[in-house]
């Protein structure tokens, strides 16, 4: 719970668990560097299960791992705490029935995954199930320089599942992941922004231009001008919501900036800011 541990060129492999199949962090200071998290299982966070303390991953490899129920996170399962992963391969894990976030899945806390690749993991087979690549449903998250390819979902989101937190999308692909909405990206709820990354083949519970309006909510989606978005300095360690209205950037100036002519891509800074 408490103190400093260092995992360096390690390979953890073949262990079960509650939460945390290879590893479980619930306080203190943890690294883990050039190491393998393979072939673990879980009822949730397959490979690794965090719920506080600072964590900092670097050059790992997190695969084929489990997680066997609800909510899930085959890979990653982060419930709070300070968590960082960098120039690490997230692949081939799965979240089970009734789960999802194939590969990371995000309650709390605050995510920063970059220059990573999160490919081949699946969100279970039941059709509810979300979130092949990232489900994040709280917190603050940061993907930057990443690419996000090959997962699979049954429901929504092959690549990223957003339902709720403040998400940033730097300089990432995401793109050939597979699910029955949103192949790539599902915004349930929550607020995303992503630049420069064009996001292809997105969908959700709000609004789009030229679609019928769901009853439970809606959202504005817009493409910031770059001197906006200059002018607010938005960094990825700065696109929440308070930075966006320092910069009088609101839902109603968001309602009257360039809307994108199509549902699936815009230019410059994006953003969906959904109310349910």
């Amino acid at each position: 719970q408490n103190g400093s541990v260092t995992i360096s060129s390690c390979t953890i492999s073949g262990n079960t668990a509650a939460y945390g199949g290879g590893v479980h962090v619930n306080g203190g200071t943890v690294a883990i560097s050039s190491s393998i998290i393979s072939g673990n299982t879980a009822y949730n966070g397959g490979g690794v299960y965090f719920e506080g303390g600072t964590v900092a991953i670097a050059s790992s490899t997190i695969s084929g791992n489990t997680a066997d129920y609800t909510p899930g996170g085959g890979g990653v399962y982060v419930s709070s705490g300070t968590v960082t992963i960098t120039s690490s391969s997230i692949y081939g894990n799965t979240a089970n029935t009734g789960g999802g976030g194939g590969g990371v899945y995000v309650q709390g806390g605050t995510v920063t995954i970059s220059s990573c690749t999160i490919s081949e993991n699946s969100a279970g087979n039941w059709w509810q199930d979300d979130g092949g690549g990232v489900f994040v449903n709280g917190g603050m998250v940061t993907l930057s320089s990443c690419t996000i390819s090959g997962n699979t979902a049954p429901n929504d989101g092959g690549g990223v599942y957003v339902q709720g937190g403040t998400v940033a999308i730097s300089s990432c692909t995401i793109s050939g992941n597979s699910a029955g909405n949103g192949p790539n990206v599902y915004v349930y709820g929550g607020t995303v922004c992503s630049w420069p990354t064009t996001l292809t083949d997105v969908d959700g519970k709000f609004n789009l231009p030229g679609t019928a309006t769901h009853a439970a909510s809606h959202a504005t989606r817009i493409a910031v001008a770059a001197s906006a978005h200059a002018a607010a300095s938005i960094t990825s360690t700065a696109l929440a919501a308070s930075a966006l209205a320092a910069a009088s950037i609101t839902s109603t100036a968001l309602a009257t900036a360039a809307v994108a002519s199509t549902a699936t891509s815009a230019a410059a800074i994006w953003c969906l800011a959904l109310t349910t």
